[in-house]
Order: C-alpha cells, then structure tokens, then sequence
C-alpha cells in the first residue's frame, strides 16, 4: 500500500489543504501548531471507521462542510476513500472497478487492504509516535502483537493457537452435549404434537360459524342503521313542519297587521285638517282681495276726479290769459298741486291693482292645493274600505293584539331565529333522506315510525344475540387458533432442531479434524516467530549502532526482549541502556514487527516526532536504514526539525495554513 494524495476540507485549522505523498521516503516538516497531527489524524480516519468522537474532534467548528479523502494505491490499483463529516456523515469508496457507499462494505475492503482490522494493531505496526518507541515493554501491546504473530504462522486469523484448540475442544464438548438435549427436546416435540392432530378441522369449522355470524350480524346492523336514520329523518322533517306552520301562523298575522291601515287613517285626519287650514287661508285671501278692489276703485275715481279737474284748470288758463297777471301765476300753481296728487293716486292704483293681482295668484294655488288635498284624500278614503269609520286608537288596539299573539308564538325568539331553525331542520331532515335513498332505498317512504320503532327495539335485541354468539365463537376461534399457533411453533422448532441438530453434528466432525490438524501443524509452526523477529531487528540494530550492538533475545512466549552487550558474557535487559539506546532497539523491533505483522501487504510506516532521542550519527544510520526499506515500503516522518527534509522528499507547513 502506497499513500498518495489526502485532500482536506473544514478539517480543524485546514479550511482547504492538499498532501502529496511520493513513493519512498517523505518528510513532513513544520513547526508546532502547523497542522502535523491533524494530517495523522485524519490519515488514520480514512483507513480506520472514525468514532464520533473523532468526527467532532477533526470538523472545524464554524465549516459549512468537513471533508477527507485519501487516494492510494494497492498491488498497481488506485483507490479514493473519501469521508464526509458534516453536515452529514457518508463514506464512499471509489476504485478502478469499484464504487461503494455502505459503511460496513467499505470497511471490509479496507481490512482487506490493510491486512487487519485491529485498530490497536494497526497503530503499534504502522504508526510511530513520539514516546511511544517501546511497544514491546507494554503488556496488552505484547499480547496483541503475540496473538497476531501465532495467527499469522498457524494460519488461524482470529486467535492464537492455544486458544484455537481449547475453543475447539470446548466446542466439541458443548456439541455433544447440545446434541443429546436436542433429541430429547424432538422426542417430547413428537409426543406433544399427537396432541393436535384435530384442531385444523375444528378451527376451520369455528371460522365458518363465525363468519356466517358475522354476515348476519352484519346485515341486522345494517337494517338497524336504517331504521335509526329514517327515524331521525321522520323526526327532522317534522320539526321542520312544526317550524313551517309556525311561520305561516305569523306570516298571517304579520299580514292582518299589514292590512289594518293605521297610517291612512292617520293621513285621512292629517288631511281633513289641511283642507280646513286651506279653505280658512281661502277666504283669508278672498277678504283681503275684496277689500283691495275697493280700495282700487275708490283710487280710480279720485284719478279720474283729479283729470276732470285739471282739464277745468286748462280751460280757466285759456279764457284769462289776457287777465291780470296774478290771476295767471294762482292758477298755475293749482295745476302743479293736481298733478303732483295725480301722480301719487296713479301710484297707488298701480299698486292696489298689483296687490290685486298677487292675491288672485295666490288665492288660485290655494284652491289647486285644495283640490289635490282633496283628491288623494278620495282615494285614501277608497282605501280605508270596511275600515273607513273604524277611529285611529281601535286600529292601534288590534295592532297590538297581533303582535302579542306573534310573541307568544315566537316564545322569546327572533323571527330570524325561528327562520334558520325552519331551514336548519329542512337541511338535517334533506341529508337524512339522502342517506336513506342511498344506504336504504326501500325504507325511504315508510311513515309508520311507532311501527318501526317496535321493529327497531326488536332488532336491537336480536343484534345482542348475534354478538353475544360471534363473542363466544371467537373466543372459540382465539382458542383453537392459539393452540394452532402452539402446533405451528412446536413443527417449526422440530424442523429447527432438526436441522440444528444436523449442522452441530456436521460441526462437530469439522472441529475434531481441524483440532487434530491444529495440533499436528502447531508443533511444527510453534518457534518460528520469536527467532524471524530476533533476525530481522538485529541487522537493523546492527546498522544504526554501527555494530556495537548484534544480538537480541526475544522470548517465544511473552516477547520479553533482552540484548547481547559487548561489556556483559549473557544478555541483559534493555533498562540497562541509555535512552537512545533503547529508542534504537525499539526502532529496529518496531520496523521488523511492522514487516512481520503486515506480511505482504507493505503497509506505509509512520513516525511521528521518533527520533528526538538520536544523536547526529544515529540519526543519519537510522535515516539510512529508512531509506532502505522506502525502496520496497512508503514512509512517512513527521518532524518539527527543517533539518531532516535532507533525508528524502520534503512536505512543508506553514502555522499561518
């Protein structure tokens, strides 16, 4: 296996980042804060199903969307596990040939590529991180790797051998004896089952019985569902009858009162006395128009006295000119006193004769008001018919009468109100007979309601019957139904143990020939990990101490780890040397265990911060033995230190990213 390319999006600080990886040896450089674990984190992510835990700690808090992919290659085939992980959380695993998006498939393919699916395994074998070196000093770690290891050269995956053949021998035992309670399970299945050899037939009879209860039951609630609608209806429509009568009791009232002509009457006075008024404003005006002509005519001799006079003052004029002067200047002086009293009679003649004139006018509207008071008072008189001499507080009156008649009808109602219940009970008593004419066509026109009634009491009963009998039929049917469930689950537990039986048998035979095989081969395979282990960690110690240090003891069976010193004749243990030391032994188990445990999948081996402890020549040796081993093996090395991107291809980070 072979990282290429991880692509991070909203991913802690990354808000976008890319990593190229190259095959061999690579070093990813940066200072602290700069984003060195993020991209171990979110390496082991991709390979290993993240927890939830893990998915909130990589999400950056405020991204609107969290992404990591990683692309890399597997025997030539390139693959991209891609994992969202927010706003939602999906994986997708895309290949050549290959697009999966179930969690579960994506995480078997994976395993397959990794080798293993023990994430505590994964991380010893692969991953390196600062402190960690020891991995062979810590028990559980000691254990799993052990585990692994007699798997590997036993060929059973999933446990060591010594468990394979105690499981195995348990196993057998527990079939044996799951055996013998099975067939003693089956004989008392049998015994029982001759038990219910009759209950399909009597069950089915109940059904029969109870299906025929259930139709006519049926049938009676639905004839009873008749009966109670065409009740309600016959009820409706006669209280929309009752309400009907009613308003036409008022309505004939309402129309006595509309015909007692109490405002015609009232108008007939109002009339008569404004033909009194007019005929006394008549003869008002006849006085005054009389009184007037006299006075006119009076006026008009004064004028026509006045003329005479003044032709006699003409003639005198005439007949004494040539008299005295005096005379002359007297009877000028009369003339101008006429005809100032001519022009003053003329005025009031034409005023009197104007005043005349008015009155005539006004005495002409009067009489045609007259004349059409009198005619509209005619007719009202028509009107009034048998009610002509009938006096306006008797009308009252039986107004009255009326309309307490109509409130002691209405009963403390409105005439809206008693309205709407009249139309309310017309709508109920319409969709009532709608119900019948479609649920019960031949009930429809059946009035006799006391006889329905009986009919109905008397059906009510018989439905009473039926259900008291479907109740006890089905309480007959659960009955034999359960027992029938109870034959169902003792043949479907006998067919089951049948063929339980078959295949603890068929796995009892296989698990004798695989604990006799298992044992042959274990004897064989049993001291083969601890010397591989010893001789692959000795020549990478060897090269990094320069020779000091060749021989290495691991014990076969917990993988204690003792050392060949030159100073000391047996070897000793690894607390005796310094801490450099140690990190160089470790380093060299941790990349022959890595080889071990990986077999042939060539997984990329990753360090973290590991060589802090290693002096300048260690260092270049132990970088030697790396590059060595990134011929055949991806690594990766990240490091705070710019000085070891000499030692192979570099990736650089910034803290600013």
């Amino acid at each position: 296996m072979r990282f290429c390319l991880l692509e991070m999006k909203g991913i802690r600080h990354f808000s976008e980042k890319n990593v190229d990886f190259a095959e061999g040896l690579n070093i990813v450089w940066g200072p602290n804060e700069s984003g060195k674990t993020t991209i171990l984190d979110s390496l082991m992510a991709c390979l290993l199903k993240p927890s939830q835990k893990e998915i909130s700690s990589l999400k950056q808090w405020n991204a609107p969307y969290s992404e990591i992919a990683l692309t890399y290659n597997v025997d030539g085939e390139t693959f991209v596990i891609t994992r969202t992980l927010y706003p939602t959380v999906k994986d997708v695993l895309k290949g050549e040939t290959l697009l999966l998006e179930d969690r579960e498939e994506i995480q078997e393919i994976l395993e397959e590529h990794l080798g293993f699916a023990d994430r505590t395994l994964f991380e010893n074998s692969t991953v390196v991180k600062q402190n960690e070196m020891q991995i062979l000093q810590e028990e559980d770690s000691r254990l799993v790797v052990r585990d692994r290891m007699r798997g590997l050269l036993s060929g059973v995956p999933e446990r060591s051998t010594d468990e394979a053949l105690e499981f195995l021998e348990k196993s057998i035992t527990e079939a044996q004896f799951f055996l013998k309670r099975t067939e003693e399970r089956i004989q008392s299945i049998e015994s029982e089952l001759q038990k219910h050899r009759k209950i399909d037939e009597e069950l089915k009879d109940a059904k029969t019985r109870l299906a025929v209860y259930e139709s006519d039951l049926a049938r009676d609630q639905s004839l009873l569902s008749g009966y109670e609608i065409l009740i309600e209806y016959r009820r409706a429509e006669s209280g929309y009858k009752h309400f009907a009568s009613t308003m036409e009791e008022i309505e004939d009232l309402e129309g006595y009162m509309g015909k007692l002509p109490i405002r015609e009457k009232e108008l007939v006075q109002e009339l008569q006395e404004e033909l009194e008024r007019i005929s006394g404003k008549q003869d008002e005006l006849l006085v005054e128009k009389r009184k007037t002509r006299e006075k006119l005519t009076e006026q008009k001799k004064k004028l026509s006295a006045i003329d005479d006079e003044l032709e006699g003052v003409e003639a005198e004029e005439e007949s004494v000119f040539a008299r005295l002067g005096s005379l002359l200047k007297s009877s000028r002086a009369k003339k101008k006193e006429l005809s100032t009293k001519r022009v003053e009679v003329s005025q009031d003649v034409a005023r009197l004769e104007d005043l005349s004139e008015r009155y005539e006018e006004q005495i002409s509207e009067w009489r045609r008001r007259f004349r059409e008071r009198g005619e509209r008072l005619k007719r009202l008189i028509e009107q009034l018919g048998e009610f002509e001499n009938w006096p306006a507080d008797m009308m009252e009156s039986k107004r009255k009468e009326y309309e307490s008649k109509i409130e002691e009808i209405l009963q403390g109602m409105t005439r809206e109100e008693l309205e709407q219940k009249m139309l309310a009970k017309r709508e109920e008593a319409d969709i009532f007979r709608a119900s019948l004419v479609k649920e019960h066509p031949d009930l429809k026109n059946r009035e006799d309601i006391e006889r329905i009634s009986i009919e109905k009491e008397k059906l009510a009963e018989i439905i009473t019957e039926w259900e008291e009998k479907i109740a006890g039929m089905r309480a007959r049917v659960e009955l034999l139904s359960s027992e029938t469930e109870k034959q169902k689950s003792l043949l479907e537990e006998l067919a089951r143990s049948k063929e339980e039986m078959e295949e603890k048998t068929q796995q009892m035979k296989a698990d004798r020939i695989a604990r006799d095989i298992i044992t042959l081969v274990y004897r064989d395979l049993k001291e083969k990990f601890a010397p591989e282990l010893e001789k692959r960690a000795e020549i990478l110690l060897s090269r990094i101490t320069r020779g000091r240090y060749q021989k290495i003891v691991v014990d076969e069976d917990d993988l204690d780890v003792l050392v060949k010193v030159p100073e000391k004749r047996k070897p000793v243990n690894v607390d005796v040397l310094s801490q450099g030391t140690r990190d160089q032994l470790y380093l060299s188990l941790r990349i022959a265990l890595s080889e071990l445990l990986s077999g042939d999948k060539h997984l990329p081996l990753v360090f973290d911060e590991a060589f802090y402890t290693f002096d300048e020549d260690r260092l270049k040796e132990a970088f030697g033995v790396l590059k060595d081993i990134a011929q055949t093996t991806q690594v990766v090395v990240f490091t705070h230190d710019e000085s070891y991107t000499q030692y192979g291809h570099p990736i650089p980070l910034r803290r600013t990213e």
